[in-house]
């Protein structure tokens, strides 16, 4: 439905020096898919973002919607962004703020390439509305909404054109925690009761993995990594990834040996078994990423099989955070500062010699240098 080929934008400085926005970016969005480019700030996906709308023009590369090619850098084709048929949710929201209701709704079929009757541009409104739950609302003033109902007129107006694709630039980060939590659910449910394809740019990692097919993670102008949250999350491919998806710990260590499901790291004060994976050779130094909740810990007293064998560190307890839902552990073990989550009832005070235990499953070899 939607395909990004090769793209690359750069932007001169006022010093002089070049910034590469996009660099190389691929990507093939299948019909209805929710994608989404995460990263942070300065990383491209914004600009991926408006290059796909027509709002920026790429120094090279190929922009497909659907079978029809918006911009080819090589055969000089640029499709007008009031052409593409795109409907685009920005951060700010842009909502007018003189128009009621009703009147930011209609607004983008009065000023479009469309002629439509009273009628049908008041039947479009009706429905883009009653599609995000505003019905009631029409002649409420734009001034007079919540964050969420902006949020959602801003919706309404985008799906109003009836676009074949759907752009949205970190539409819920001007919402609080609670209703930005809300507002995930809901836009999840406009997006698959319509079936339409989407684009979603943020920095929010829970965003990403609340509500994607399919994840992009970009770092300075390239997609480093894509797949499902799941498999983003659980096998990231590199120490950016696993850094910037969710909390982790690293543990440095040496590859002792490799077979084929299962590597071997020696590290400071014992040894860890990960998951195989490609790439690494014995002896190379290497990086463990271990998730804080994939970490058991209990009391070193309390006396266990195979004591001191491999993904079984004895550490110590610097710190105990309460955070509600869980008490965050700061172990001093294995030459690092690790984080281990466990409920609050199960939690051990400052001081507390403990042994940490990891699943080998969730042990996650990555290289020492990204």
């Amino acid at each position: 439905m939607l395909l990004a080929d090769r793209l690359r934008k750069e932007y001169a400085l006022a010093d002089g020096r070049i910034v590469t926005a996009m660099d190389g970016v691929s990507f093939r969005i299948a019909p209805g898919q929710l994608y989404t480019l995460l990263g942070p700030s300065g990383c491209g996906k914004t600009t991926t973002l408006r290059s796909i709308a027509g709002l920026e023009t790429p120094d090279r590369g190929v922009i497909a919607i659907g079978s029809a090619v918006v911009f080819d850098s090589s055969k000089r084709v640029l499709v007008p962004a009031n052409r593409r048929k795109i409907g685009m949710v920005f951060q700010s929201y842009a909502i007018w703020p003189h128009m009621d209701v009703y009147e930011n709704v209609a607004f983008p079929l009065r000023v479009g390439g469309e002629r439509l009757r009273e009628a049908e541009v008041a039947a479009r409104v009706a429905k883009a509305l009653a599609t995000v739950r505003m019905e009631g609302f029409e002649r409420r003033p734009a001034t007079r909404l919540s964050g969420g109902q902006q949020q959602r007129l801003a919706l309404a107006r985008a799906l109003v054109m009836e676009p074949r694709v759907l752009l949205l630039d970190e539409p819920l980060s001007n919402l609080d925690a609670k209703l930005r939590e809300s507002m995930r659910l809901e836009l999840r449910r406009i997006q698959k009761s319509l079936g339409i394809t989407t684009v979603y740019v943020t920095h929010d990692q829970t965003e990403a993995l609340a509500m994607s097919d399919i994840v992009a993670v970009m770092q300075d102008g390239r997609i480093v990594q894509e797949g499902d949250p799941r498999s983003i999350y659980l096998r990231p491919a590199t120490r950016f990834v696993a850094e910037f998806i969710g909390s982790t710990n690293f543990i440095a260590g040496t590859l002792a040996r490799m077979s084929n499901d299962e590597a071997l790291v020696e590290i400071e004060g014992g040894s860890l078994r990960c998951a195989a994976a490609n790439g690494f050779a014995p002896g190379a130094r290497v990086l463990v990423s271990i998730r804080p909740e994939d970490v058991t810990l209990r009391a070193a007293a309390a006396p266990a099989a195979n004591e001191g064998g491999p993904n079984r560190i004895r550490g110590r307890v610097v710190e105990e955070i309460f955070l509600g839902s869980l008490a965050d552990h700061v172990i001093a073990a294995a030459g690092a500062e690790l984080h281990v989550w466990c409920h609050p009832a199960s939690s051990f005070a400052p001081g507390t010699e403990v042994v940490i235990e990891a699943d080998p499953a969730r042990c996650v070899l990555l290289p020492e240098k990204a």
